[in-house]
């Protein structure tokens, strides 16, 4: 029988401790800053000074095991298979199998959505698909209340620096969605120029049609295809700040 967790441990140093792997790092973040004003929340990399010289290993078993009123975990298959997840799956599963399942809600990522198999079929999960990020901060927030917690009622300064916060977290994921899209594009352009260059040759080998395929030197967003007496122009243009050259 599952002991009543608010009876064995009443006192806690967080009220929600985050569980992800590192490429889920942004929507932890998220969602611990849409809680973190109205709870103590923990998230690892807004701790590490707090962590600094202690044992990491022991230290996150018991934030996870001991030390937050409510853990949450955002799962994906490689979850728990990682040197920190693992540390972390270690102490949730010892917490549950001893206390209860109470305290532990999953938010599956992957697609097809998924738990482990440990995980009871009862167990409530949150569907971020359905529900948005800000839907799962407040379903956690009541799961939270249901655990005893007392959310502090957020002040009209907090209010506006959360959302100050949330318009610069959202300025720096485009402006890192919009390097990394327009590098990648400018390496397609380059791949597709080695290809259209590679092809020119194999027909020029094997049926002697000439061609050629190449980029002038100061128009480095265009291929230029020749043969025939045709021309043929491929371009691209980029509107980031990406030099090409």
């Amino acid at each position: 029988m599952a002991l009543d967790v608010e009876k064995v441990s009443p006192q806690y140093e967080y009220d929600i401790a985050f569980s992800f792997l590192d490429r889920d790092e942004n929507l932890a973040s998220n969602l611990n800053d849409l809680l973190r004003d109205r709870v103590k929340t923990f998230l690892y990399t807004e701790r590490q000074m707090e962590l600094a010289g202690t044992e990491g290993d022991e230290t996150f078993a018991r934030v996870f095991r001991e030390s937050a009123r409510m853990v949450v975990v955002l799962f994906r298959p490689e979850w728990g298979k990682t040197k920190w997840t693992r540390v972390e799956e270690t102490a949730i599963r010892s917490r549950a199998f001893e206390l209860g399942f109470q305290f532990l809600k999953f938010i599956p990522l992957a697609d097809p959505p998924g738990v482990p198999v440990w995980l009871p079929p009862t167990q409530i999960w949150v569907g971020l698909e359905k529900w948005g990020v800000d839907g799962a901060a407040a379903i956690l927030e009541e799961r939270l209340r249901e655990l005893g917690a007392h959310p502090h009622q957020e002040t009209v300064e907090e209010h506006a620096a959360r959302t100050a916060r949330e318009i610069g977290f959202q300025e720096r994921q485009e402006r890192y969605l919009w390097d990394v899209g327009a590098r990648e594009a400018v390496q397609q352009f380059e791949l597709l120029e080695q290809e259209i260059k590679r092809l020119a040759g194999t027909i020029k080998q094997s049926s002697g049609i000439s061609l050629s395929a190449w980029k002038e030197r100061y128009f480095h967003d265009t291929i230029y295809v020749t043969g025939l007496e045709k021309v043929l122009s491929i371009f691209w243009h980029s509107t980031s700040s990406i030099d090409i050259s």
